[in-house]
């Protein structure tokens, strides 16, 4: 402990020292050139929704098949009652439920508003199917004193759609990507650049002695960085937080065991700072896009969403979000914690075998 206690001590003189950030090349613009035109699409399509059918005629049938023949809709499953549509979207089955009432005398459209923008789309949408379908009918005069529809929409989780809401949870894996895979890739490639790594691979510190003090101080940056984002979040924004704090922190875990590990791989592979950093946000860049921080996941390329799974920030960014705005469990949440576990413990693995002390 005295070794490791040392070296944490070493690595925190060193953070509070290097302030430095280095330009970043022509090749990285032209990458993310590249990948904004393969994800960047504000359109939605195919969003699933949840109906629940309580009038079974066949003019509720016409009305969903006038929903589901546009190309913005796919429905996921017809509910036998409310509480399946509330299970749908707490569980991101659905990003929608629609209710049908008896007679058709209303219908009620409720939309998961965890992301506002998309939640607006998806009301615009359906309103507009709504309409084109009450002209039609009043047009075709297929009914004898046609009543037209009473829409109602609701936004749970975000009722007044406030985009900041959505972002801000966000910003909390933004800043363990950013901050700590940046100062963990540096950490190795440092005592390289100054020549240091030699006086330490002579010295009796064994080798995971060597990895826990250099990425322990790290990993308590990241935890204050994100208890500092809360904080701020929550006075300054007003941005609720309805789920468990605690189990936050355990996805801020597994997360920052992924970053310190994938940070630790450019550190040992790369032999100066510049190009550990140049490393870094050839990373971070492609990671943010992929990740549904800014552009939903279910509207990319069907190989671009297979390229996500091997993302950790798609799934902490699930978590985070879950947990700030709807309050998820650890029942609802562990089709997230389960891939995000596996993640860091891989790329841990083969940061841990990939560094080797002795020249």
């Amino acid at each position: 402990m005295q070794r490791i206690l040392a070296l944490i001590i070493k690595e925190f003189i060193h953070v509070s020292r290097d302030v430095r950030m280095i330009a970043i090349l022509i090749v990285i613009p032209i990458l993310q050139t590249i990948i904004f035109g393969l994800v960047v699409n504000t359109d939605i399509k195919n969003v699933n929704i949840t109906i629940y059918d309580m009038e079974k005629s066949s003019e509720s049938r016409n009305l969903i098949l006038a929903l589901t023949s546009s190309e913005y809709f796919s429905i996921v499953r017809m509910a036998d009652n409310f509480d399946d549509i509330d299970n749908d979207i707490l569980g991101e089955k659905s990003k929608a439920g629609l209710i049908i009432n008896k007679e058709i005398s209303s219908l009620a459209l409720i939309v998961d508003g965890t992301d506002s923008n998309t939640a607006s789309l998806i009301m615009k949408y359906s309103v507009n199917i709504f309409n084109k379908y009450n002209e039609v009918k009043v047009i075709k005069k297929s009914i004898i004193s046609p009543k037209k529809i009473d829409i109602r929409t609701r936004s749970l989780f975000n009722q007044n759609l406030d985009s900041r809401n959505f972002f801000l949870p966000g910003v909390v894996a933004l800043i363990i990507t950013i901050i700590i895979t940046l100062l963990s890739s540096m950490a190795i490639v440092r005592e390289k650049e100054i020549g240091t790594i030699d006086q330490i691979m002579v010295t009796p510190i064994k080798k995971y002695e060597f990895i826990l003090g250099k990425l322990i101080p790290f990993a308590i940056i990241g935890y204050i960085d994100v208890t500092l984002a809360i904080i701020a979040a929550k006075l300054v924004f007003s941005i609720p937080l309805e789920g468990s704090l605690l189990l936050l922190y355990a996805g801020t875990t597994l997360y920052l065991i992924a970053m310190l590990g994938i940070g630790l791989i450019i550190s040992t592979v790369s032999n100066t700072q510049q190009e550990a950093m140049l490393s870094t946000f050839f990373f971070i860049f492609p990671a943010i896009l992929l990740s549904g921080f800014m552009f939903p996941i279910f509207n990319m390329p069907f190989i671009v969403k297979l390229t996500t799974y091997l993302n950790p920030l798609r799934f902490f960014l699930v978590i985070s979000r879950s947990i700030f705005l709807k309050g998820s469990g650890f029942d609802v949440l562990y089709t997230e914690f389960i891939p995000l576990f596996i993640l860091s413990f891989v790329i841990m693995t083969v940061a841990i075998m990939n560094f080797k002390k002795h020249l």
